[in-house]
């Protein structure tokens, strides 16, 4: 069994590369995101803390073999979604987050889907003890843009106007 060689860790998603390494993300050090990367037989390749974060939530390989992770960033007063995008050995190629209007925003789930998008699933936090789900794909290459689609599903299942930042 392979572990996180960090103190008070978490791996709380994994995905397989087309080399059969396997990549995953979680938390470390309390509240810090971290993605890596270790071949099967147990050999660690990388790990990284760049994409700024408090905890990581899932990570996918895209057709490229680049690894995405989506998950929480505490950096102002609410939660918000981080979504970090790795080469393959490693090297951070771009960071995002999506924050919401008000209250905490996490990014739950993602998947690439056709034409290399990633869809992301996740909630919004109305207070209360209420909730929103919501999915966003985001184009490949250009979330600096923020050219993001942005759908919110309430819990009735009835579609909701797109929400702009």
């Amino acid at each position: 069994m392979a572990h996180s060689s960090a103190p008070d860790s978490a791996i709380l998603s994994v995905a397989l590369l087309a080399g059969s390494d396997v990549v995953f993300t979680g938390r470390q050090l309390g509240e810090q995101l971290f993605v890596g990367r270790q071949a099967v037989g147990g050999a660690q390749a990388w790990t990284s803390s760049e994409c700024s974060g408090a905890l990581g939530h899932a990570v996918v390989v895209d057709g490229r073999d680049d690894i995405v992770v989506v998950g929480v960033s505490h950096d102002g007063p609410d939660g918000d979604v981080r979504l970090c995008k790795f080469s393959p050995a490693g090297a951070l190629r771009w960071s995002q987050t999506v924050d919401g209007t008000f209250g905490d925003d996490v990014g739950h789930s993602l998947a690439i889907v056709a034409g290399e998008q990633i869809l992301v699933a996740g909630e919004h936090d109305l207070g209360g003890g209420q909730t929103d789900g919501w999915l966003a794909m985001f184009a490949p290459e250009s979330q600096s843009e923020r050219d993001m689609l942005e759908e919110h599903v309430p819990e009735s299942g009835a579609r909701a106007p797109a929400l702009s930042e």
